[in-house]
């Protein structure tokens, strides 16, 4: 599947979502920003990733937040 499913609650729901996707070692892959959804939860094409681990940081004017996922094929 090369879809990634983001469930960022109502919280985050009323804003954009700025989304950086860095390798694992830090380098930046992709940069983009998620349009208000009014449920919270975002739908993001990882295709053009090769299989393996990385950061997805998570912009918002509350904060930021990292998490960690896998791509695999």
């Amino acid at each position: 599947n090369d879809q990634l499913n983001l469930e960022l609650g109502h919280q985050l729901s009323s804003e954009n979502i700025s989304i950086r996707i860095l390798n694992i070692l830090g380098a930046e892959m992709t940069t983009l920003t998620l349009d208000y959804q009014p449920n919270g939860k975002y739908l993001m094409d990882v295709s053009a990733l090769n299989a393996g681990f990385y950061l997805l940081e998570i912009h918002a004017s509350y904060g930021s937040k990292t998490l960690k996922f896998q791509v695999s094929r």
